[in-house]
């Protein structure tokens, strides 16, 4: 079963037990990949990949994590919960994020690989983690932990 195929099958258990929240943030979900596959300009009843899908919903909780944090500095406190709510159901369908300390191997062992680097080759490095990492890591943390190898 694809990706896709699960969370409608989410949804309409979310619809069958009138849990209003999930419903929401699956209707949500499933609308954005609805319009990437128009935008891909695929068959209507076509699938996207689970990679694709998988994209479609970190890209959805990225802009809830960016939001959270403009609502935590309005003193927002009702969205910042509601927020937390809609990425906590979404996560649901991500891969579990790597440990700090298995980035850090990764990014050591890269850094070794290329040899002696400077700040110039941040960006190197850090795609050869993400490439690596195979969207189990968040990219601000990548970022972070490469500077901090990078500036030893």
């Amino acid at each position: 079963m694809s990706l896709h195929e699960k969370i409608n099958q989410d949804l309409v258990a979310a619809l069958k037990e009138k849990n209003e929240e999930r419903l929401s943030t699956l209707r949500f979900l499933n609308s954005a990949i609805k319009n990437a596959i128009i935008a891909e300009r695929l068959d209507r009843n076509a699938a996207l990949s689970d990679d694709g899908v998988m994209k479609i919903i970190k890209m959805q909780v990225k802009q809830l994590k960016e939001a959270m944090a403009e609502f935590k500095a309005g003193g927002r406190d009702d969205l910042v919960e509601k927020n937390q709510k809609e990425i906590d159901i979404l996560s649901v369908y991500l891969p579990e994020e790597m440990g700090e300390e298995e980035l850090k191997k990764i990014i050591k062992n890269k850094i070794m690989e290329a040899g002696e680097v400077t700040a110039a080759d941040f960006g190197r490095i850090m795609s050869a983690v993400m490439k690596e990492t195979g969207g189990r890591a968040d990219g601000g943390t990548v970022k972070r932990l490469v500077e901090e190898e990078i500036a030893k």
